[in-house]
């Protein structure tokens, strides 16, 4: 098996390094992501999987993706991010038959003056399409369910056989198995991850339909619809055969909005935080208040990543005690301003790098 395996030295000093935090697994969208930010353009690692993961890793979990890259310098600077946050890197290739997605982000204020995000495939200097998502082989797969340690989660957010063939060893193995689509796609192979996923997230703003899916023969334990500034609604069947009622939790109020990008992937991150940590069989033993709990929660850490630019600047700006100390205030309904937390951020190393493989033009970037 083609494996890099590296020291993991979390270097980022202010990792909480809990006892009862879980094991995560990934495979997905994990890409390097350029900010063109308002001060300067910045690169980190990016994509819903990659995202999740570091967020995850940020509130102590360990956390390891499954990525087939490029061997290029995106792929380069996102393994120094992923090295510099105690991720384990083992199961990330980097060889001529990968790609690292590339997603250019910029942030402009709506009609209503409210910041918004817009991304971008392309490259800004030349106009050449950066490369897109490449899933992991299905004989790497296989070679892996040998021998990967028992995760508590197994994230996905992109379909392949290779990836769901690792979702069904980790089911196994006692994991809870997150599946959130971006879009539908080949609707056999969704069909097959929902049938696996005990949890279930998405945004309507990306899935507003979605295929007939009763036929699988299996319901996810807690299915979660995201609806942007309306919050989200969900229904699960903890402690029952079948699915409640919709329930909806509407958005918290903040006093400072700066970019939204990441809100989806930081809400994920504190649902898995709340109810995945004893793996499949803390959220079967769940109750409904806790699922409940778990979503309010969920929502304030998404609110409070609203307040950086970037993904996940929040947690390059602020350390786990600003950013826990700040989302209880939002939870106790208190409008919530990130002056707090932004006093003293660093703008990250200052570094000058060739990402487009079409023209090889130099970006100067701050480095996450």
């Amino acid at each position: 098996m083609l494996r890099r395996s590296t020291g993991n030295s979390a270097s980022k000093n202010h990792i909480r390094h809990a006892e009862g935090h879980g094991f995560v697994l990934g495979s997905g969208l994990v890409a390097l992501d350029v900010v063109l930010g308002s001060k300067h353009t910045i690169v980190a690692v990016g994509g819903t999987c990659g995202n999740v993961l570091l967020v995850l890793r940020f509130l102590g979990w360990r956390a390891s993706p499954v990525s087939r890259l490029a061997n290029d310098t995106s792929a380069r600077l996102i393994l120094q991010e992923m090295d510099a946050w105690g991720v384990d890197t083992t199961y990330v290739t980097r060889n001529t038959g990968g790609k690292t997605p590339v997603i250019v982000q910029t942030i402009k204020k709506n009609k209503a003056g409210v910041p918004t995000p817009r991304f971008s495939w392309y490259c800004p200097l030349c106009g050449s399409r950066f490369p897109s998502f490449c899933p992991i082989l299905t004989t790497f797969a296989e070679e892996m369910v040998s021998e990967i340690p028992a995760p508590q989660v197994f994230f996905f957010d992109r379909v392949s056989r290779g990836i769901l063939r690792l979702a069904e060893r980790s089911s196994q193995l006692g994991a809870v198995v997150v599946f959130e689509p971006t879009s539908i796609g080949d609707v056999k192979l969704f069909k097959e991850a929902w049938s696996l996923a005990h949890i279930v997230k998405y945004s309507t703003d990306r899935i507003r339909e979605l295929p007939e899916l009763a036929s699988t023969g299996q319901d996810p334990i807690l299915h979660v619809e995201t609806l942007g500034a309306g919050g989200l609604r969900y229904r699960h069947r903890i402690a029952s055969s079948k699915f409640g009622n919709w329930q909806s939790l509407e958005a918290p109020r903040l006093l400072t909005v700066v970019d939204s990008s990441g809100a989806g992937d930081w809400c994920t991150a504190g649902i898995l935080e709340y109810l995945c940590r004893r793996g499949i069989n803390g959220l079967r033993s769940a109750s409904g208040k806790a699922v409940s709990s778990a979503l309010t929660f969920a929502q304030a850490l998404a609110g409070w990543s609203c307040m950086f630019e970037g993904a996940r600047g929040g947690m390059i700006a602020c350390t786990l005690d600003q950013c826990l100390g700040a989302v209880k205030e939002i939870l106790h309904r208190k409008p919530h301003s990130a002056h707090e937390c932004i006093v003293g951020q660093a703008d990250g190393r200052k570094v000058r790098a060739s990402i487009c493989p079409a023209c090889n033009q130099p970006y100067e970037v701050f480095q996450a």
